[in-house]
């Protein structure tokens, strides 16, 4: 069983190959945090905070063309092997997968933060902004969106009104401030922070927010999000969809 539901995995489908290969490069983050000093779950649960942040944002779904469809494959192929649980719509099945649809996102986000020269890029912009104003803080964002193949993050970035990337960057501008042979910050004021308005709803508690209306909050919000811009875009495309069956992938939900 999941986390307050009676789905036991997700069916990954055709976005199994991409989960392997962002496995693969989360070894190789983990390597690169582990070795400057950084917790492995430190750095995961940082990326995952930016991400969820960007899942819960309607200016990123506007500009956004490949969660849509993997979403989409990744509900249908999952809802093929098990029954709509009593109460579930699209929205539940939606959250239920978003770690999985997100996971090589999350993985290239932690790849860039424990990056040297991202830090260096994001260290150059004193006031720790990442992209108000010109100068090292828009090279950030537009260096992160260049590695995601999403170019109009820079913009996006800009506006935003902080967040954990924002966060991250302050850190990063105290980290480089601190003196030769101190010890590094820890806890709310160390790199890889996530402080607690910024920290991802998780899926059991998100299930419980769509099922009370009255308790719906932030996490419950940005799912509907993700519904009125999908179905915005099957409108707008004729009323098709992308809810392909996928293959045997499965990750645990």
């Amino acid at each position: 069983m999941g986390e307050g539901h009676p789905v036991e995995f997700v069916d990954a489908g055709d976005l199994v190959t991409e989960l392997i290969r962002a496995q693969r490069q989360w070894d190789r983050v983990e390597r690169i945090g582990q070795a400057a000093g950084a917790a492995p779950r430190e750095v995961f649960g940082l990326a995952r905070a930016v991400v969820c942040g960007w899942w819960g944002r309607e200016e990123f779904w506007e500009r956004e063309r490949v969660w849509g469809p993997r979403l989409e494959q990744l509900v249908a192929a999952t809802r093929g092997w098990c029954p709509d649980p009593a109460g579930w719509g699209v929205e539940q099945w939606r959250l239920l997968v978003r770690d999985v649809m997100t996971f090589p996102e999350v993985v290239a986000v932690a790849e860039a933060l424990v990056d040297p020269r991202m830090q260096q890029l994001a260290a150059e912009n004193r006031s720790g902004a990442l992209v108000r104003g010109r100068g090292s803080g828009e090279r950030f964002a537009a260096a992160l969106g260049k590695r995601l193949g999403r170019e109009w993050l820079a913009e996006l970035e800009a506006q935003g009104h902080g967040g954990p990337l924002a966060s991250w960057a302050h850190a990063v501008v105290r980290e480089q401030r601190r003196p030769a042979g101190s010890l590094a910050q820890q806890g709310r004021y160390g790199l890889w922070w996530v402080h607690t308005a910024h920290r991802p709803v998780e899926v059991g508690m998100g299930l419980r927010r769509l099922a009370s209306p009255l308790s719906a909050g932030p996490g419950a919000r940005g799912v509907r999000v993700r519904q009125d811009m999908a179905n915005r875009r099957r409108r707008e495309a004729g009323g098709q969809s992308c809810g392909c069956r996928g293959g045997p992938g499965k990750a645990g939900a």
